[in-house]
Order: C-alpha cells, then sequence, then structure tokens
C-alpha cells in the first residue's frame, strides 16, 4: 500500500509539473535561437565592415569624408550610423535619417595601429541595432517551436508512459505476491473448518450444509485468486465456464439469512422458467457479485425502518435477468451516474469501508461476460440492480 500511495504521489507530481519542461523547453530553444542569429548577423557585418574598410581606406586616410559617405550610403538598412574615432575627436561621416537604435551595438575596425601618431585616422566604428536580428529570431523561434513542440511533447508522453508502466508492472508484481500470500493463507484455516465441517456433520445437518456451501465459495475464491498471480484474467472467455443461476442466488440467499435481524427480509422469486437454466460466466464471480450486491443493500437500511430486499429471477430470449430491489436509503440522481467507476463508493459507514471496486467489479465481469449491467435508483425510495447474464449456448 506504502508503494501505492507512492505512485499516487508520484503521477501527482508529474500531473503539476507537466506545462514546466515545455516551457523550459522553449525558453532554452528562444535563447539559442537568439544566440545563433544575433551571432550570424554580427559575423556577416563584421565582414562587410572589413570590406568596406578596405575599399575606402584611401578615402579615411585623407579624409574625404563626403566620398565615404556617398558610399556608405548604399548601407541603408545594414548599419545606422559610422563614426571616425581619432585619438583626440569623434567625427560622424554617416548617419540613416531618423535612426532610433533601441538595442545599439557596434564593431569597430582599425585603421592604424600606431597610436603615436598625432591627428590621424585610428578606427571606423559601425553602429547597428540589435532589435532587427532578435526580432527575426523570434519569428524563427515560432516557426521551430511549431515545429519542435509537438515533438517534444510526444516524446514527453512517451517517456511518461514507459515511467508509468514500469511502475504499474512493478505495482502488479507486488500485488500478484500480496494475492498469492492471501491465498495461500487462506488455505491453511480453510482446511481445518472443512475437517471440523466433516465431523460436526450429524448434528444440524441443514446449517452445516449451509457453511459447508460457505467453506466452498471461499475455496473458490482463494482458488480464483491463485489463477490471477498467474497472469490468467479470471473474467476472461477462456476462463468461462457454466453454471446455474437459480442455485447460486439461493445459496448466497442462505448464507445472508444468517447476518439478518428481525427488520430485514431477503425473498426470492424465479419463474419456472428460469431454474436449472445454463449461464456464461465464473460461478465463484457471479457469486461474489451476488454477495456485495446484497450487502450494499443491508448497508441501505434506514435507521429505525425495516428492509425489505426482494430478487427476481426472469428468463428472457437471450439472457437470463437477475433484478435486486431494496426500500433502503436510495442514491442521488448527481451520485448515480458516478457509480460503477473505479474507486467511487457511497453510504459506507466508514472511509476504509468502501473502495469503489464491487460495483466496478461487477459491471466489468458481466460485461465481459457478454450481459449488461443497470442501476436504478432514487433518494429515500430505494435502490435496482438489474444483471442480464448470457444463456449458456
Amino acid at each position: 500500500m506504502a508503494f501505492a500511495k507512492e505512485l499516487i504521489i508520484f503521477k501527482a507530481n508529474e500531473d503539476m509539473k507537466h506545462t514546466l519542461p515545455i516551457v523550459f523547453f522553449n525558453t532554452i530553444c528562444l535563447i539559442a535561437t537568439c544566440l545563433i542569429t544575433t551571432g550570424y548577423d554580427y559575423y556577416q557585418k563584421d565582414r562587410l565592415a572589413t570590406f568596406v574598410v578596405k575599399a575606402q581606406r584611401n578615402n579615411l586616410i585623407i579624409r574625404d569624408i563626403s566620398a565615404v559617405s556617398g558610399e556608405l550610403s548604399a548601407l541603408i538598412g545594414i548599419f545606422n550610423e559610422v563614426k571616425i574615432q581619432e585619438l583626440q575627436s569623434i567625427i560622424p561621416i554617416y548617419k540613416t535619417d531618423g535612426s532610433i537604435q533601441f538595442l545599439p551595438w557596434k564593431i569597430t575596425k582599425s585603421i592604424f595601429t600606431n597610436t603615436t601618431m598625432k591627428n590621424r585616422l585610428v578606427d571606423v566604428i559601425f553602429y547597428y541595432d540589435l532589435l532587427n536580428p532578435l526580432m527575426m529570431s523570434f519569428f524563427i523561434w515560432l516557426a521551430l517551436s511549431a515545429f519542435l513542440s509537438p515533438a517534444f511533447v510526444l516524446y514527453r508522453i512517451n517517456n511518461y508512459k514507459k515511467i508509468a508502466l514500469d511502475n504499474k508492472n512493478l505495482l502488479d508484481l507486488k500485488f500478484t505476491e500480496l494475492a498469492r500470500q492471501v491465498a495461500h493463507d487462506i488455505r491453511s484455516p480453510l482446511t481445518a473448518l472443512g475437517i471440523i465441517t466433516k465431523k460436526l456433520q450429524p448434528i444440524n445437518s441443514e446449517e452445516i450444509l449451509l457453511v459447508q456451501e460457505v467453506f466452498n465459495r471461499i475455496n473458490e475464491i482463494a482458488e480464483n485468486l491463485l489463477q490471477s498471480t498467474k497472469n490468467i484474467p479470471s473474467h476472461t472467455k477462456n476462463l468461462e465456464e457454466k453454471f446455474v443461476p437459480s442455485k447460486v442466488i439461493i445459496d448466497i440467499i442462505n448464507e445472508k439469512k444468517l447476518l439478518t435481524g428481525k427488520d430485514i427480509t431477503v425473498s426470492f422469486d424465479s419463474d419456472t422458467k428460469s431454474d436449472g437454466i445454463l449461464c456464461s460466466g465464473i460461478k465463484a464471480e457471479f457469486a461474489r457479485i451476488l454477495s456485495n450486491l446484497i450487502q450494499n443493500s443491508f448497508e441501505a437500511k434506514l435507521a429505525g425502518k425495516p428492509l425489505s430486499i426482494n430478487i427476481f429471477l426472469r428468463n428472457q430470449e437471450k439472457f437470463l435477468n437477475i433484478s435486486i430491489l431494496d426500500d433502503g436509503c436510495g442514491i442521488s440522481e448527481e451520485l448515480l451516474p458516478k457509480l460503477a467507476i473505479k474507486g467511487n463508493s457511497f453510504n459506507k459507514k466508514s472511509n476504509t469501508s468502501g473502495h469503489g471496486l464491487g460495483l466496478y467489479h461487477a459491471k466489468q465481469c458481466i460485461k465481459n461476460w457478454g450481459g449488461d449491467f443497470q442501476i436504478f435508483s432514487r433518494k429515500d425510495q430505494g435502490t435496482q440492480v438489474t444483471l442480464a447474464l448470457a444463456k449458456f449456448h
């Protein structure tokens, strides 16, 4: 159980952090795109600045500013401004009209390396705006994100499924070990109970027969539990058998009558055509389902009022219909659609007594056997559960 709690916490944490890896991935992609784009843009502008300085070196040396400015006019849209850096002054030689630099950046190219030459040209500084390459980075990132994000999400989903499957396999293994241990531990007291029952057989033979029926049912449950530990689902078609529902119903009612008081009555009504009909399924599982449904009716008893449970067996063309009706507390319309869903329970006396598995198990088994399962209920008026079992052919 501790492992199951850890698995639930793990899944909850994964759900809470579901969007975080995607945001982190897109952030990394955006930063990488900005660095690559701005780096490549700087590299291209640096090459262009080197070419311009070499081409205009003579004009720059003789300070033919007009000639240099005329040539630089071809660089509109590439550089916002060009300045000559002398030892003692800065001479602007080119500037685009109305240029606004939000993120100014510069490239410096030297003409002379001998700084002792006074009043001589030293550097040419090319200014440009980083906003343009960054905007380009953003649009490139949007295009890449549209392609890479689904791929990343798919990778995350596959990875999550793999982790979940690994944890499920580990959980199944632990449940298998637990089921095998429980089945093994049940066998020992069952053997002792069987021996005692045989010794007491002459006394109150009717009650002893009922004890034997209970003993056989518990033994079948233990055997079924052992089968489930061998990775053989108990509700699959290849394990289905033929059994007589009417006999199982009578046995369960006799068993339950030992638990009922004077204010609880259980009745059974069957048409003559239903007696002895064989149905497809698993006898032990059907007995378990029927026992759980009757127990649910017991727990629906209103305080201070008698409870009546009526079980009807009717023969139809392809199915054998079993209806269990009680006049207990009933179920509200809001809760009714949530029943028979794994994990949901209703009207249990404590938080630990209901695990939402009884109705879920019943519905799954009946449908796997080719039948149907329905619940009808009204608050404070009672509940009707109808099982349609496929007849054996």
